[in-house]
């Protein structure tokens, strides 16, 4: 990746929205340390659970000195977290700007 891209090794965030989203956390649990951020967006699906909870394992067992920031939406009609959201654009802006609010916080000074 940083043959190909700039980068800043220490501080990367992958971002995915849908399908998109169910890359990121397909990167997150296969590559935990590619990234530091990952932003997630309408990709826990019921037909996808038993892919989570087959590697979740992994993920806890990772190295706690090397912490990731993790941020997951869903809309209100996929689940019950962006009322009188659904599964289009909406939902892409909002996951977007709350999940960089989310892992990069802003700082005093």
């Amino acid at each position: 990746m940083n043959a190909n891209y700039r980068t800043i090794p220490s501080d990367r965030c992958l971002q995915g929205y849908s399908s998109g989203g169910f890359f990121v956390l397909y990167a997150l649990f296969q590559q935990p340390d590619a990234f530091q951020r990952y932003i997630s967006g309408s990709a826990i699906l019921n037909a996808t659970y038993d892919y989570w909870f087959q590697h979740d394992a992994q993920l806890a067992a990772r190295d706690a000195s090397n912490p990731i920031q993790l941020y997951l939406s869903v809309g209100e009609l996929e689940s019950e977290i962006y009322a009188g959201e659904g599964h289009g654009a909406e939902g892409i802006a909002l996951t977007y700007l709350h999940g960089i609010a989310m892992v990069y916080p802003q700082t005093e000074g």
